[in-house]
């Protein structure tokens, strides 16, 4: 048992934390009319869904919490290495829905059918994205969100394979966490489906998440307080 009061073994200050993923690749198979499975083992299919794929990884930071200390976000932030796009497109958009919360998100289909507009009740699209109305999450649960819409640049009158951003709308709380693990998960949907003669190829970069925290020895009371609110959160 770790003595709270004297525990050193997690050195306390600014830290820098990253996770990467590889890149979404797969193939739309035009006399199947289905999508090939992704290239990539990151990448799974999500459950009942005909063009929607997840990724998920964590933040270790259990670490800290057996020492009784807090992990203080102050930056989230994403990188990526390349373009976003699909081939003989027809006409496509893509979805892309970035998350790091402090509860695993295990409703991707309910969720991308929200996003989607196809859920038979709630207060809106999106409403389900952790954090908002008809989701189970508090907002300070969600310490980043991300949600982007990807449409095909048009030149002269064809729509080309390079996509580029319409909608990119950032939430969360950056709130201190005292949680062993900080989910992160990747949501991407493909709206439409392609048309053309030969097959399509959806492309998605590499990307990385960045988070900047700070390590804190809090005082006992507050950090029971925050360990209580975690767990009301969490069970009810």
């Amino acid at each position: 048992m770790v003595d709270k009061k004297t525990a050193t073994r997690a050195l306390t200050g600014k830290r820098q934390m990253h996770s990467t993923f590889e890149g979404l690749r797969c193939k739309y198979d035009t006399g199947l009319a289905v999508w090939d499975a992704p290239t990539t083992k990151e990448w799974k299919p999500v459950p009942g869904l005909f063009s929607a794929w997840s990724a998920e990884d964590y933040f270790d930071t259990s670490g800290y919490n057996r020492d009784y200390l807090t992990t203080m976000p102050f930056s989230v932030f994403m990188q990526e290495a390349g373009r976003c796009g699909i081939t003989s497109p027809g006409n496509t958009r893509i979805i892309a829905l970035d998350l790091v919360t402090e509860q695993r998100v295990t409703n991707l289909a309910d969720l991308a059918n929200d996003i989607l507009g196809l859920a038979p009740f709630g207060n809106g699209i999106g409403a389900m994205i952790p954090s908002f109305n008809d989701s189970t999450d508090d907002w300070s649960q969600v310490l980043y969100g991300r949600y982007r819409e990807f449409t095909g640049l048009t030149q002269g009158t064809t729509v080309q394979d390079v996509f580029v951003p319409t909608n990119d709308n950032s939430f969360g709380s950056l709130e201190p966490t005292t949680n062993d693990k900080l989910w992160i998960t990747r949501l991407i949907i493909v709206l439409g489906i392609p048309l053309g003669a030969i097959d399509s190829t959806l492309r998605f970069p590499n990307s990385r998440f960045v988070m900047q925290i700070d390590v804190v020895k809090e005082e006992e009371l507050a950090f029971m307080m925050r360990q209580k609110r975690s767990y009301e959160l969490t069970n009810y």
